[in-house]
């Protein structure tokens, strides 16, 4: 087995968070409904624990729950998630975005393995469901993802450098919706 290095002990011993930008005006309600239900089937079974109800009329959350696992025991892991209203002008990549909307993902220190995945694969999912999201990862605030082929690759690698080779291997091939996103192929 290879020595970590320091961001991959970061990503194994301390939580962290990714955040993945949205820029569209009038959040797609649907969409956005439809995403948090397909991010609890991507590792299997897991369940909403609601925090705070989605209300359109909030100032910054807009909605807080976690994506909780399907087991019966009191180990059960959990990804933290928050849409929150956002709004300012950044560059990414060639172009200058208007942002609305942040749905941060946040796991703890001591999480399980499927929760640090389930936390690198949900990006995946938003790609799939929105147009042109943008995915930032705390870790390493010099990388801005602008399209699922990018992203992809790299959440790959950090969980299997986490999680190891086999436990990504033994990931269903399906693990992710397919690139159904509004903007066709990216």
């Amino acid at each position: 087995m290879s020595r970590c290095s320091a961001q991959q002990l970061i990503v194994i011993k301390m939580g962290f968070g990714i955040a993945i930008l949205l820029s569209d005006r009038k959040l797609p309600t649907e969409r956005y409904l439809s995403f948090v239900n397909a991010c609890t089937s991507i590792l299997g079974d897991w369940d909403i624990d609601e925090l705070a109800p989605l209300s359109l009329n909030a100032d910054e959350i807009v909605h807080d729950f976690a994506i909780v696992s399907g087991t019966s025991n009191e180990n059960r892991e959990r990804v933290w998630v928050t849409l929150e209203r956002r709004e300012f002008i950044k560059k990414y990549g060639r172009s200058r975005r208007k942002i609305f909307w942040q749905i941060y993902t946040e796991t703890k220190e001591g999480r399980g393995s499927q929760s640090l995945a389930l936390q690198f694969l949900i990006p995946l999912q938003a790609f799939a469901s929105f147009a042109d999201p943008v995915v930032l990862v705390e870790f390493v605030p010099e990388k801005v993802f602008l399209e699922r082929k990018n992203y992809e690759p790299f959440a790959k690698r950090e969980i299997a450098l986490a999680c190891g080779e086999e436990f990504l291997n033994n990931l269903a091939p399906n693990v992710v919706a397919p690139n159904n996103s509004t903007e066709g192929d990216k």
